[in-house]
């Protein structure tokens, strides 16, 4: 068996994220998605979060940034990155439902970075 667990290939789309521990609180600190797929993604942040938070992401991945997509997830895996990088942390998660009415705009996003970052 295969230590792949993802149900969904990742793509590679680099885009901003508000993350929320607790909603209520206003407590939100900002996350640069590094790439995701419809069931989870990554993200780099400077928030700690530990496996096992609950969390809430905002997605700025439509065109209508006053309304981005809200998605409830789970901390699944979480790396320190080098002291020196603005973002601290790099935290894998897992969405509590997919995320199916994003599949066009997260593949959109992916073929046009790969076609400005190709090498």
């Amino acid at each position: 068996m295969s230590d792949n667990r993802r149900l969904h290939d990742r793509e590679l789309a680099c885009f901003p994220a508000h993350v929320d521990r607790e909603p209520e609180s206003g407590n939100t600190s900002i996350a640069l998605i590094r790439d995701i797929s419809l069931t989870g993604a990554k993200l780099l942040t400077s928030q700690k979060l530990s496996d096992g938070d609950a969390i809430q992401l905002r997605l700025y991945i439509h065109d209508n940034l006053e309304r981005p997509r809200v998605v409830q997830a789970k901390v699944v895996r979480v790396e320190r990155e080098d002291k020196g990088s603005f973002w601290t942390y790099r935290v894998g998660v897992t969405f509590d439902e997919a995320v199916d009415d994003c599949a066009p705009q997260i593949h959109a996003l992916a073929l046009r970075q790969k076609e400005v970052f190709k090498e």
